[in-house]
């Protein structure tokens, strides 16, 4: 039998790389046969919402060619990546081929203001559709303990897996950094408005340390469809202490991470978007020995342990502080990042995570 992860993503998508080429890659050292089947890298399909281009029609094209060679795909188990325009034909050639489904959501892709009809029924097609899904899955795989809690009130197995991160990949520098300048970093996709206000809080945080402390920088690595208004916050604040890094590819974050000291993670909104995500930007400063400041909210609160491997902020106030405590102490920025670094290697690195996968698969599919 043979386990193939099912993705509307790409590789260069942090889902996918982890997820599902990592994830697959891991079984495989295990002795079981693996397979990606990527609506992007197999298909040629568009990368995802933020791809203006990719219209309906275009979808369902997609979605019949992906069929057409899912239904191929004999005696396999699906793991079907979220609900989205490709879970249609997997769940329809599972259907067909009789193959066992399994639901892996690492990410809240319905819409935020959902209502219901009679206080029951989601007016959200996609949070229907997700439900539908996840209750006809064989089992549920969910990355962060709100998706937890919340697919278990469809399915009664449903396993809490983080995305984790590759520490073949993200490896410490060779030696501590050490120079006069203190680098704070926030890194990923600028693809949803409310982006830009963590960004701009990110950057009111550090001009009030600034000011005290002029050697300290704020590097901003990021792309996506606000990428223009991201340029107009750093017009409007001009200072010389916030450099923009272009994108690169993912292979490249870890290079990109040596040079910095400090990672930033605010999460200003309890949406579901944000207390669903499995923070794979938190796992990669730690993976790197940098200690981190994270929000309280979401699953950074859970992996963040308040003093020992980061620190943990609510506020402006606390952010700030904390920034500070760090440039003050380099001891404690070295202390926190070990501490960091062997919190995720023994319980979110891609070794750990994917042998916990073969035990769910072990379990289930005998």
């Amino acid at each position: 039998m043979r386990i193939i992860f099912i993705t509307r993503e790409g590789y260069n998508q942090p889902g996918a790389r982890i997820r599902n080429y990592g994830f697959a890659k891991e079984l495989a050292k295990k002795g079981l046969k693996t397979e990606v089947f990527s609506f992007v890298d197999n298909l040629g399909a568009g990368a995802g919402e933020n791809d203006k281009g990719f219209t309906l029609r275009k979808k369902l094209r997609f979605s019949l060619k992906g069929l057409k060679e899912l239904i191929s795909k004999k005696n396999s188990v699906f793991v079907v990546s979220r609900f989205n325009y490709h879970s249609l034909p997997a769940w329809l050639a599972s259907f067909i081929r009789n193959n066992p489904c399994v639901f892996d959501m690492d990410d809240w892709e319905a819409r935020e203001d959902t209502g219901y009809y009679s206080n029951v029924i989601p007016k959200s097609k996609a949070e229907y559709l997700t439900r539908v899904f996840s209750r006809r899955a064989k089992l549920c795989i969910a990355a962060s303990r709100y998706l937890r809690d919340y697919l278990a009130r469809f399915n009664k197995k449903v396993y809490y897996l983080p995305t984790g991160v590759d520490l073949k990949i993200f490896k410490p520098a060779l030696s501590f950094k050490n120079n006069n300048k203190v680098v704070f970093s926030w890194h990923g996709s600028i693809n949803r408005k409310e982006i830009l206000n963590y960004i701009e809080f990110m950057i009111e945080c550090f001009l009030a340390i600034n000011k005290k402390y002029p050697f300290t920088e704020l590097w901003i690595k990021g792309k996506g469809m606000f990428v223009k208004e991201f340029f107009d916050l750093i017009k409007k604040y001009n200072n010389p202490g916030i450099k923009y890094i272009p994108w690169s590819p993912p292979q490249t974050i870890s290079s990109y991470l040596d040079g910095i000291d400090v990672g930033l993670f605010p999460v200003l909104d309890k949406t579901r978007f944000n207390l669903a995500k499995s923070p794979v930007k938190v796992f990669e400063y730690m993976a790197k020995k940098k200690p981190v400041i994270a929000s309280k909210l979401g699953e950074a609160g859970y992996i963040i342990k308040q003093g020992l491997n980061g620190f943990l902020a609510a506020t402006k106030d606390e952010f700030i502080y904390y920034m500070e405590k760090l440039i003050k102490d380099p001891g404690l920025r070295q202390t926190l990042g070990e501490n960091a670094h062997i919190c995720v290697k023994t319980e979110y690195s891609l070794t750990v995570l994917g042998e916990k996968l073969y035990k769910i698969f072990l379990e289930n599919f005998k």
